[in-house]
């Protein structure tokens, strides 16, 4: 793992880490394993030893060669910090702070098949203005109604606006709303 492929947030009672390489997996669920999983100093070296090996490549069949899971991440660092014992600084953030291993997450631009399963939500339309020789951009704000071969229908306000698709460079979801007390 390189250093720009990690970004570190330290925040009031929480550490965010963000994996920003594709060499991270989502991890496989298998109940069995996490029901089983003791927290004892074997099954710690294990687990990290695991780690290394799904790391490195070595020895698994699900994992593709240099990729780990974001869960096997997340064990690795909650091990590190709590390795030198208690009383340690590291073991003293891993008690006092939340530990958050997150990846950025999906883009909000749609692709694809993606146009059928966002019909009916809201959209931004960024558009080249045919009558400005494509110098300036139009953004059109509505809700998805539906994107064919020739052309992309937004309704705007009540009112169907059809756009062909050779004027449109991107089809955006809008950001998303946060919660109160996030």
């Amino acid at each position: 793992m390189k250093e720009d492929e990690i970004e570190i947030q330290w925040k009031p009672g929480k550490i965010v880490v963000t994996l920003l390489c594709e060499s991270f997996l989502q991890a496989n669920t298998d109940e069995d394993d996490d029901a089983d999983l003791e927290y004892d100093e074997v099954i710690q070296d294990s687990a990290l030893e695991e780690f290394d090996n799904d790391f490195a490549g070595n020895d698994s069949d699900e994992v593709e060669e240099g990729k780990a899971s974001v869960v096997e991440v997340a064990r690795a660092i909650n091990f590190a910090l709590g390795e030198m014992g208690e009383g340690s600084v590291a073991n003293n953030i891993a008690v006092h702070h939340e530990l958050e291993i997150t990846t950025p997450g999906a883009s909000d631009e749609l692709y694809g098949i993606m146009f059928e399963s966002y019909k009916g939500f809201d959209v931004f339309v960024e558009t080249i203005d045919p009558k400005s020789d494509g110098n300036v951009n139009v953004v059109v704000q509505g809700k998805l109604v539906e994107r064919n071969e020739k052309q992309t229908i937004v309704n705007v306000k009540g009112r169907l606006r059809k756009i062909k698709n050779e004027l449109v460079l991107s089809v955006k979801l809008p950001k998303a709303k946060k919660e109160k007390g996030r």
